[in-house]
């Protein structure tokens, strides 16, 4: 039994010498740490870890460009490449259509130019042989002039003449007369009343005329200051199928006497 006591009393001290003998081995373990540790303990600049950042000196800060390219950060990057590279794709693509369709511009312009001079060489062509008819007016059977009750007449002879290489078939042949107010007062454009129209067609070959003969009458009289006029056109056909028109025009002064208008009135001399 006293043996007994003596084990339980032991028990019951040991805690309390080891919480006595506790704050004496902290401070041994203090005192024996090595300098590098109680320096860094006792520096004012160390600190905990704060939003992340290494503050420890002893281990480096790692930069900004090292974290734009850290392993983290590759799947991005594949992203931006691949983007640049199809932007690139589409330069070259976009280049390559301009290069075509400039092309494509340049030999339509080449195109119009051979188009445009085949065009002219064969309208060059086509009046070298095609025909050419001009008319020319001569006075008739006496007496030229035949004035009476307000109205004057005059025979004409009307030639048609075919200057070109190939025959025309003449469709109308048109004449008519006015009396000017005045020699300078000719109507901008040929007047469309006429006398003896002729529907062909009628056959000239080239080379060839063909004579026709007639009067023509208008009302007024003729004076020295107001002459007549007499104007005309002849359509034809050449061989190209093509219609053509001549027109003409001349004063007939007092006395009889004809006169062909010059080409200052470009409507009495037309020749298409």
């Amino acid at each position: 039994m006293p043996i007994a006591v003596m084990v339980i009393s032991c028990l019951a001290c040991y805690p309390a010498e080891q919480q006595k003998d506790g704050p004496r081995q902290h401070q041994q373990i203090t005192q024996k740490a090595p300098p590098e540790a109680a320096s860094r303990i006792a520096s004012p600049h160390a600190r905990p870890h704060q939003n992340g950042r290494n503050d420890d000196p002893q281990e480096p800060e790692h930069s900004n460009w090292y974290k734009a390219v850290s392993p983290d950060t590759w799947p991005s990057w594949i992203v931006v490449l691949a983007a640049l590279g199809g932007i690139l794709a589409a330069i070259r693509t976009l280049a390559s259509i301009k290069r075509q369709a400039d092309i494509m511009e340049e030999q339509a312009i080449a195109n119009r130019i051979v188009a445009e001079a085949a065009r002219t060489s064969s309208e060059a062509l086509i009046d070298i042989e095609r025909a050419w008819v001009e008319v020319y007016l001569e006075l008739g059977t006496e007496p030229h002039v035949i004035e009476g009750n307000g109205r004057t007449t005059v025979s004409l002879k009307f030639r048609c003449a075919n200057f070109g290489k190939t025959p025309a078939w003449i469709s109308t042949k048109q004449i008519g007369m006015t009396i000017l107010s005045d020699p300078i007062a000719v109507p901008n454009e040929i007047p469309n009343v006429g006398d003896f129209a002729l529907i062909g067609p009628e056959l000239l070959e080239a080379g060839k005329d063909m004579p026709h003969s007639g009067d023509v009458t208008c009302e007024g009289k003729i004076t020295g200051k107001q002459p007549g006029l007499i104007y005309g056109r002849v359509t034809y056909r050449d061989i190209f199928f093509k219609h053509r028109t001549t027109t003409f025009g001349y004063w007939i002064h007092e006395g009889a006497k004809l006169q062909r208008l010059p080409f200052v009135y470009p409507a009495y001399c037309q020749h298409t």
